[in-house]
């Protein structure tokens, strides 16, 4: 249970940081639609750096590179993030 906007706890505000750190961290207790409503109120009570979008790092390595030529890997990249963010 939060007690005070002094505790430690996080904002999820990406579905996939809720299921990541579920259970893991404290964290408000609201659907992410509503906190996306309350972002202002959110924002004005500062804190911002409570959003777990604003504390993560998101970072990807290449441990091969491909023999595919870029371009292609590229056009194939995008197509799949448009299909995974509609």
């Amino acid at each position: 249970m939060i007690g005070g906007i002094e505790d430690n706890f996080f904002i999820v505000d990406r579905v996939e940081y809720g299921d990541a750190f579920r259970n893991k961290v404290s964290v408000l207790d609201f659907p992410l639609e509503e906190i996306r409503a309350l972002r202002p109120f959110l924002l004005s009570l500062g804190l911002q750096d409570r959003y777990r979008s604003s504390a993560i790092t998101e970072s990807t390595n290449v441990r091969q590179p491909s023999a595919e030529p870029a371009e292609n890997l590229t056009r194939d990249f995008r197509e799949k993030a448009r299909a995974l963010f509609r």
